[in-house]
């Protein structure tokens, strides 16, 4: 998978979108946020990467290694520029290479593109949203969005959620391969690629599960997804912030 290549794909779709809705516009999919907050935060997101991947950091880059983002139509321009930087710096590195990550796994470069290339694939999703015309996610970035987010993220993120999520979640592509049994007990999480019964079941096309497991489409809005097991189980994976 080229994935910055994918990401660069990706960043200009969101611009696009952005830059169509204006950026006062309202994001439905991050509520209380604006287009311009979009765009500030994929900014910011793409340069920490590039931050860390060209400087080699052990930590969070600091606050003033970041440049300023403007509040008008000029921050259209200055994520163009970081988005081609960040593009053109991970595609120049060695996958293998150092990349410190909040996670404290996978300390490499191909952390930190895979990361981005969901990152701003979700986003440039919500900007789509904004502008009203979303488009689905390509169906094996959408596998590897949701095997990104279950295995990578998952045990970080349901540490840090107040939600202490317990219970069992089987997760299945119907459109492609692609099945994962999540295991939560007091917010600690355990992922295997396997077809097992969960407490929860949720199946359909890898797009709108990704989608779904990421927060941006709900069950009762769509009819390509089923889901199966208690509705409050259901409902308490949403309580998690990817």
């Amino acid at each position: 998978m080229d994935r910055p290549s994918q990401l660069h794909r990706q960043g200009l779709e969101l611009l696009e979108a952005a830059e169509h809705a204006g950026l006062d516009t309202a994001v439905p999919t991050c509520p209380g946020w604006v287009v311009s907050k979009l765009v500030h935060h994929s900014a910011r997101a793409l340069e920490r990467t590039h931050l860390l991947v060209s400087g080699g950091l052990t930590d969070y880059p600091p606050k003033d290694a970041y440049r300023p983002l403007a509040r008008d139509g000029q921050l259209f321009d200055q994520y163009r520029a970081i988005l081609d930087q960040v593009v053109e710096t991970l595609a120049a590195t060695d996958p293998e290479g150092f990349s410190w990550n909040f996670t404290g796994q996978d300390q490499t470069n191909a952390f930190w593109s895979r990361r981005m290339v969901h990152e701003i694939t979700v986003h440039r999703y919500d900007a789509q949203v904004a502008a009203g015309d979303p488009r689905p996610v390509d169906t094996e970035w959408a596998v590897d969005g949701i095997d990104e987010m279950v295995v990578d993220l998952l045990p970080f993120t349901a540490q840090r959620s107040d939600s202490h999520l317990t219970g069992s979640y089987h997760f299945h592509c119907t459109d492609t391969e692609g099945e994962w049994l999540v295991v939560l007990t007091d917010g600690h999480a355990v992922t295997t690629r396997e077809h097992a019964k969960g407490d929860v079941a949720v199946r359909g096309p890898a797009s709108p599960l990704f989608l779904w497991i990421c927060g941006r489409v709900d069950l009762d809005a769509t009819d390509d997804l089923q889901a199966f097991g208690e509705p409050d189980a259901i409902a308490a994976w949403r309580t998690l912030e990817f």
